[in-house]
């Protein structure tokens, strides 16, 4: 969708230029006719010529104006889609909290359809074991399900049957806030923000100190890169 607004987006002004073009060449060529027939002077075509020219103007504009609305009503309903959306559920009455995790991640007999959709159940009885320590990838074709288990697990969305515990406690036993604070997520798109390359490292993480951020850096590899930089 995002190609072809681009690409209609990209074909009205030169179009627009076209159909001026032609309308040009049109008067040039019946206005040469009718003033060698004697029918109209020159300084009628050089009018219409005008007249073209204003006539396009305002039309190309127009067409432009037109793109930019589309861009506008899409991403109005986004905006609104956000404000629509229904609050998420109180969860001040939870007590259970987890600090430190060793990283024991269960789905016992897990079944999930997506709240738009509750009548298809997409994962009908998933159960997977994960001990401490073990490396696990999921893997599979677009559309199987693999951002989905991340999803559960992490409580974006929440399941319809079954259970998810980590370390033994059920996530539904503990808040969101204390379930996202148990992981670290790297998504697929990366962003710098302006700023130093501390601050991006950093990013909202109080109290790091250098020596830190050092071993970090040299962990990731980075060491070389960054001490390369200029400051």
């Amino acid at each position: 969708a995002n190609w072809k607004s681009q690409f209609l987006s990209g074909m009205m002004q030169p179009l627009m230029n076209v159909i001026g073009n032609i309308a040009y060449v049109a008067v040039c060529v019946v206005g040469s006719v009718l003033v060698l027939n004697g029918t109209i002077k020159i300084g009628v075509i050089v009018a219409f010529i005008m007249y073209v020219r204003l006539f396009t103007s305002p039309l190309t504009q127009i067409a432009q104006g037109m793109t930019n609305l589309q861009t506008s009503a899409a991403a109005a309903h986004r905006v609104f889609d956000v404000l629509e959306a229904d609050e998420l559920p109180d969860e001040s009455d939870k007590t259970e909290v987890l600090e430190s995790v060793d990283g024991n991640v269960n789905f016992n007999h897990v079944r999930f359809a997506y709240p738009d959709a509750p009548d298809k159940t997409i994962i009908k009885d998933f159960s997977a074991d994960v001990r401490s320590g073990q490396k696990v990838a999921i893997v599979g074709p677009t559309g199987a399900g693999k951002t989905t288990m991340v999803n559960l697990l992490m409580r974006f969305y929440d399941i319809t049957g079954g259970n998810i515990t980590i370390d033994g406690k059920s996530v539904y036993d503990l808040t969101r806030n204390n379930v996202h604070n148990l992981f670290g997520m790297v998504l697929q798109d990366t962003w710098l923000f302006e700023g130093t390359v501390r601050e991006n490292l950093v990013y909202n993480m109080q109290g790091v100190t250098d020596e830190q951020l050092e071993q970090v850096v040299a962990a990731c590899g980075l060491d070389k890169f960054v001490h390369s930089l200029p400051h």
